[in-house]
């Protein structure tokens, strides 16, 4: 099995973030969109890469103390392997090294298998954002309960 590896995205990156983007979500972000937080200083964005391929990346921000993940994003014929932990982590560390001393992410109620790795990796529902989604799905807020190793 081919390991993969995760880095920081560049603006190079972006045509394969955006075909990961689209397969993994229904309500996908633009390509402007994902123009936009690769260019953007208090956006992060990690991706996890096998050979040449991106098959996952994870977004964030950070603005002060506080940082927001606003994407995990795994190719469905990529997980089970760790990607998804990988880039969490990842991102993570990094919010913190930014000076983040509070992170959120926001997941979907139903999204069993994300939520199952969240509360693995130290988060806690904090919340719930009524009708959050555009299909009218709730959003559970999960804030990280310590720091990651830095």
């Amino acid at each position: 099995m081919t390991r993969f590896s995760v880095r920081p995205a560049t603006p190079d990156d972006a045509a394969q973030i955006i075909e990961v983007e689209r397969s993994c979500f229904h309500d996908a972000w633009s390509a402007a969109g994902i123009h936009k937080i690769l260019g953007d200083e208090k956006s992060l964005v990690y991706v996890a890469e096998e050979g040449k391929q991106i098959v996952g990346y994870a977004a964030a921000w950070t603005i002060s103390d506080e940082g927001e993940i606003t994407r995990v994003a795994v190719l469905e014929a990529q997980r089970g392997r760790g990607l998804g932990r990988a880039l969490l982590q990842h991102t993570q560390n990094e919010c913190v090294r930014r000076g983040a001393t509070l992170i959120f992410l926001e997941v979907r109620e139903s999204n069993v298998a994300a939520r199952t790795l969240y509360a693995r990796c130290g988060w806690i529902e904090v919340g719930r954002r009524k009708r959050y989604y555009q299909d009218g799905e709730d959003a559970l807020v999960l804030r990280l309960a310590s720091h990651p190793e830095r």
